[in-house]
């Protein structure tokens, strides 16, 4: 825009004036310098990369390739297909690297096959919609009632023909299993999917082909893939070794690719197995600038042109004093975002999501308004992308939630906002990364912040909360037994019936098990093993159950809101465990549009729904045999959110190890916890006013079921939801006394919970930590089925002590401040009213941690 102001440098100077009181008297300012530029021709590709190359993005016939692009290019001159790992700033081309790189495979050996995985379906659309812009029309596979959406092509450059296809949903999208038996899906040689579709089927006989002619394998956005997660991935990539060794086939080369790796190559050895000296490194490390300039001079800076070559983005800081600015506050102003300004809003959750797309659909009438997580079904998923990447109409207010946060390329945001921050560094860089991508329209990113640690330290150290060179993922805990049995037994299953058919050598799959798992074990013998290591954890006699898990979740799998009278009509697609929440008995879901859904009955296969333990335990009730939940569309006037009571107990103990920390003072136990979830009642909210929500009794609905059933008459109700999993509690009766126990616990346990997570880099629902008073306990366990090693991380490499550290430190300076800002601190973070003073607060905080540190 050469000649005219840039919109986020209006919406910068509009926000300086209305909420001065609360701003950080600095702001960030990340620069990142766009790559330099090379000819095409100096880069030396093959004819048919040549055009491949031009034809995905035209412009670099006159601009030239980025240096990383080149270096890409340049490599695949070699005689064999070269591992890459690239890490560079967002909005660099990335994709057309990996992209160029699974041309070549392809282009080489007419029977290669690509397999190209990204973290979240946004993106996996993203890329398909430029192939097939690419493809030849007659090629092209849609389904209209998807919305016209293409699932499959053939990209034709000179002599080379590459057919295509996209790949994903692992249970029950009946578009992909009806797509699958088409030839065009069977032809294809590149597929483009989610890493769980390749979990789940690419090891299977029916993909046998297609795997044993993997030439490539692309992990897309891999920092996504830690902890857990990515233990999950490598133990996956260690099943496809083994199948292709079986097979007697060839390894496939790989290519990682992110925007926040630290240590590149080493990440990559461990994700993907292979030594980190076999990957070429391609890494613009500290390409992304980070500094701080005067707060009131961003709408300058932003006016200013840029220089060339030089990607901007300014993050105003408001604090929470006088009062925390919500993100409605700065959004639902027609003013503050001027006439031309596009803004995307990041929401931690789905509901609030949806509340503010209604309320700035309201407030806004001269904006598109639009909502985006993960709750969209397939069919108006597509939809809503169509218009997210549709660069012409109204300008446009995007709320999204985390599925927005990788590699999305959105080219005309201006504005991004968060009143809640995500539990990573890396997800931050991911959210800012969203604006400011282009030379001419620098990006402004507002954060809203409160009283989290998180929080905190950003306001006390803004550029350390945007620094790049230390973000260090979780490490991949591949130590763990459950996850290496998990895959041994996925790879059994995955081969049995081709091994008793003679169709592969028993000795071969022992070898192979051997080589990638450390030991090959009769089949028998396996199902011991896993009956004692993950017997009291896992319900073994689910079909499926090593394939569970493999996203740190507490969900097995989603559930579909179908409209009444029309079941085809899926309203939105929740989590299992979500229904608690969103879909509870008398529930009123408020959907991604604005329409409200009344719940009016589950539907399933019951006799699924129960599980007896080795003890007689019954585990795992209702969620497993609900199919789907039938509601009736209401006025949109209220919504609900259900309320329920969570409990953890131990259940059997285990030893952790020599490589963990103690405290000085108490007894820490390790072991099985026995998770239950009981429903009990929810909140009405009217949508409509600011009246406070309207509690709604467990023994109210109760009453209504028992009416309704000597009546006759159906109504909807929840049994209870319980799963076991791993964690640890600390005696802490010699630390704190019974009656400070039970006047701090509720406070306590939150605060707690905060300073843990952050400590791991997880988010809160990944990890349960509470205080239980009556037993005198801290407990910290896994929020996932079978555990997710993020509590035993914390008692690892002193992320416990820090922790404890860090919230005596902060807990401390918050108590220096006025008793009001000390107590509003301890509601936004403990969402209760505290009824203790602030010393008593500080006191306890200093206790635990003398007793822990020593």
């Amino acid at each position: 825009m050469p000649g005219s102001s840039p919109p986020a440098a209006y919406v910068a100077q509009k926000l300086l004036i209305e909420f001065g009181s609360n701003l950080h008297d600095k702001a960030i300012c990340l620069t990142t310098p766009v790559p330099k530029l090379i000819p095409l021709s100096n880069a030396k590709p093959s004819e048919a990369l040549r055009e491949f190359l031009k034809e995905y993005e035209p412009r670099i016939s006159t601009t030239g390739l980025y240096t990383h692009q080149a270096e890409v290019v340049k490599a695949l001159k070699m005689p064999h297909i070269p591992n890459i790992v690239m890490t560079t700033a967002t909005g660099s081309g990335k994709s057309l690297a990996f992209l160029a790189w699974a041309f070549e495979i392809l282009s080489r050996d007419d029977d290669a096959t690509v397999v190209a995985t990204f973290p979240t379906q946004a993106l996996l659309w993203g890329q398909t919609k430029r192939l097939a812009k690419m493809s030849v029309p007659a090629s092209l596979v849609e389904f209209e009632d998807m919305g016209g959406v293409c699932f499959a092509g053939t990209i034709e450059v000179g002599d080379t023909s590459i057919p295509w296809s996209v790949w994903y949903g692992t249970t029950d999208c009946e578009y992909m299993k009806t797509h699958e038996q088409s030839e065009a899906f069977k032809g294809a040689r590149l597929r483009f999917a989610t890493l769980d579709k390749v979990h789940w089927n690419l090891m299977r006989e029916k993909d046998a082909k297609f795997l044993a002619n993997l030439a490539g394998v692309i992990l897309d956005e891999a920092h996504s893939w830690h902890g857990l997660s990515g233990a999950n991935v490598r133990r996956m990539i260690d099943r496809m070794r083994l199948s292709l060794d079986v097979l007697k086939c060839e390894h496939p080369a790989f290519f990682l690719a992110s925007a926040t790796l630290a240590d590149s190559t080493t990440f990559a050895e461990s994700l993907t197995g292979l030594d980190a000296s076999s990957f070429l490194d391609i890494n613009d490390k500290g390409a992304v600038k980070a500094s701080l300039v005067a707060a009131t001079d961003v709408p300058n800076l932003l006016s200013q042109s840029a220089e060339t070559g030089l990607l901007r983005r300014y993050v105003l800081l408001l604090g929470p004093e006088p009062e925390p600015v919500a993100v409605q506050d700065i959004l639902g102003k027609v003013d503050n975002l001027g006439s031309e300004a596009n803004a995307l809003c990041f929401v931690q959750n789905k509901f609030v999501g949806h509340r503010l797309r209604q309320d700035l659909h309201r407030l806004l009438p001269s904006r598109n308004v639009i909502a985006y997580d993960g709750d969209l079904p397939p069919k108006d998923r597509r939809r809503v992308e169509d218009e997210l990447f549709n660069n012409v109409g109204k300008p446009k207010v995007v709320v999204g939630t985390s599925a927005l946060e990788l590699g999305v390329d959105l080219p005309t945001l201006d504005v991004v906002v968060m009143d809640e921050l995500p539990p990573r560094r890396c997800e931050l860089l991911q959210r800012l990364g969203r604006v400011g991508r282009s030379s001419e329209r620098p990006g402004l990113a507002v954060l809203c912040l409160g009283y989290s640690p998180g929080d905190e330290r950003l306001l006390e150290e803004p550029l350390a909360a945007v620094a790049v060179d230390d973000i260090k993922p979780l490490p991949l805990p591949l130590h763990l037994d459950g996850i290496r049995l998990r895959a041994m037994s996925a790879a059994f299953h995955e081969w049995i019936n081709r091994l008793k058919k003679g169709e592969a050598k028993w000795a071969d799959f022992n070898d192979a098990m051997k080589r990638y798992f450390g030991e090959s074990l009769h089949h028998d013998e396996l199902k011991k093993r896993v009956e004692e290591v993950l017997g009291d954890v896992v319900d073994l006699e689910d079909r499926a159950w090593y394939y569970l898990g493999f996203r740190v979740s507490a969900s097995q799998g989603k559930r579909k809101l179908v409209l009444e009278g029309d079941r085809r009509n899926v309203v939105a697609t929740i989590e299992d465990i979500a229904i608690f929440r969103d879909a509870h008995p008398e529930g009123v879901y408020l959907g991604h549009r604005g329409a409200s859904y009344r719940v009016k009955r589950y539907v399933g296969k019951w006799d699924l729904g129960t599980w007896e333990s080795p003890d007689g335990v019954l585990l795992g009730k209702y969620m497993k045999g609900l199919k789907e939940i039938v509601v009736s569309q209401e006025k949109p006037t209220l919504a609900t959110r259900g309320r329920w009571k969570d409990t953890f107990t131990l259940h059997e103990q285990k030893e952790l190890g020599n490589d963990h920390d103690d405290p000085a003072i108490g007894t820490l136990t390790f072991g099985v916890f026995m998770f239950l979830r009981k429903f009990d009642g929810y909140w009405e909210i009217d949508l409509h006013s600011k009246a406070k929500p309207k509690s709604v009794s467990l023994t109210e609905v109760a009453t209504r079921f028992n009416a309704a059933v000597q009546d006759g008459e159906s109504f909807p109700f929840l049994h209870n939801f319980s799963y076991r999993t791993i964690g640890w509690k600390w005696l802490i009766a010699r630390v704190l006394n019974e009656q400070s126990r039970k006047t701090l616990a509720p406070l306590l346990g939150p605060l707690l919970h905060g300073f843990f997570c952050d400590a791991v880099e997880c988010s809160k629902n990944d990890l349960q930590v509470t205080i239980d008073a009556k037993e005198g306990e801290v407990r910290v366990v896994d929020g996932t089925p079978g555990g997710n090693g993020l509590s035993q991380a914390l008692l690892k490499e002193g992320r416990v002590t820090t922790a404890w550290a860090t919230a005596n430190k902060q807990i401390k300076a918050q108590a220096r401040k006025s008793d009001q800002a000390f107590r509003r601190y301890l509601v936004e973070e403990c969402r209760v009213e505290p009824n203790v003073t602030t010393q008593e607060v500080v006191d306890a905080i200093r206790q635990l941690a003398g007793a822990w540190n020593g």
